[in-house]
C-alpha cells in the first residue's frame, strides 16, 4: 500500500513538544492500524523528510532519538520514513490548498492516489481536503481523499484495496456443490491480502498457497469469499508467480 505523505500538513509547524508527541503517537497508531490491513505500507515522498521541522528546533532527525517515544514507536519511524519512495512530480499538476500549492498533492490527484497527513493543523483531520487543481483554461474544484485518523480507515476502505474474508458454506470442504476451499481462515485471509486482480476484474483477486491457486470474490461491500481454483488461465498464474516471487 503506498500512500502520498501530505507536504502541506508538514508546511505547519507546533507550538508546544507535548503537541509534537501528541500528533506522533496518532500517527503511530494509524500506520498500526493500516498494517494490520495490508501487509506493507510505504509513504510516498519527493524528498527525504529527516530535517524537516514539526517545531521550532524539533525535526524528524531529533524525532528519532527522543527517549521521551518509545524505542519500538521511534523505530517504527525510522524505518517508515527512513524507506520512503522518491517521486519526481510534475510542477504542472498544482494543487491549491488554503492558499498554498503543493505538485506533490497535484501529482497525487492525477495518479489516483491517497494522502497520509500528519495532524500538524485541524485543516488535516478530515476524509477529504478540497482544493483547486490548478489548470489551463479552467481551474478544477477537486476533494483529496487523506487519512489522519484511524477512523478514515473505513471511510476510505475500497480505495485502500482492504479486504475482508469471510468464508462462503457453499465451498465448504464436503458440501459438493461448490469448489472446495481448504485454507484455514487465518492463511485464507493472508492469501488473500496478498493476491493480485484477476485482468480487470475488481471484484476478482487471485493468490498463491503451497503450489495450490485460489480465487476469491468480492459478493457484498469489500468481503471476499474464496476457492481452489487450479483452472485459472496459465497468463494469470505466471503473473501471479512474478508477483509473489514464486
Amino acid at each position: 500500500m503506498e500512500l502520498i505523505l501530505n507536504d502541506l500538513a508538514l508546511e505547519y509547524k507546533v507550538n508546544h513538544l507535548s503537541r509534537v508527541y501528541e500528533i506522533v503517537d496518532r500517527f503511530i497508531e494509524l500506520i498500526i492500524a493500516l498494517q494490520k490491513n495490508q501487509k506493507d505500507v510505504r509513504l510516498v515522498y519527493y524528498n527525504a523528510i529527516n530535517s524537516i521541522e514539526l517545531m521550532e528546533g524539533y525535526s524528524f532527525q531529533k524525532l528519532y532519538n527522543d527517549n521521551n517515544i518509545r524505542k519500538d514507536k521511534r523505530s517504527l519511524l525510522l524505518g517508515l520514513f527512513t524507506r520512503l519512495k522518491i517521486v519526481k512530480t510534475n510542477p504542472e499538476e498544482k494543487f491549491a490548498f488554503n492558499g498554498v500549492v503543493s505538485n506533490l498533492c497535484g501529482w497525487a490527484y492525477f495518479n489516483s492516489n491517497i494522502l497520509i497527513s500528519v495532524t500538524t493543523d485541524q485543516r488535516f483531520d478530515m476524509p477529504f481536503l478540497s482544493g483547486i487543481i490548478i489548470k489551463i483554461p479552467t481551474n478544477e474544484v477537486v476533494e483529496l481523499p487523506n487519512i489522519s485518523d484511524s477512523s478514515h480507515i473505513d471511510i476510505h476502505k475500497m480505495l485502500l484495496d482492504i479486504r475482508i474474508y469471510e468464508p462462503s458454506p457453499k465451498h465448504k470442504i464436503g458440501k459438493n456443490w461448490g469448489s472446495p476451499m481448504d485454507l484455514d481462515f487465518e492463511t485464507a485471509q493472508k492469501v488473500l491480502n496478498e493476491a493480485i486482480m484477476y485482468d480487470n476484474d475488481i471484484k476478482c483477486v487471485v493468490g498463491i498457497y503451497n503450489s495450490n491457486y485460489y480465487t476469491f470474490r468480492r459478493h457484498h461491500d469489500n468481503y471476499y469469499h474464496g476457492y481452489i481454483d487450479n483452472r485459472i488461465p496459465e497468463h494469470i498464474k505466471n503473473k501471479l508467480r512474478k508477483a509473489t516471487k514464486i
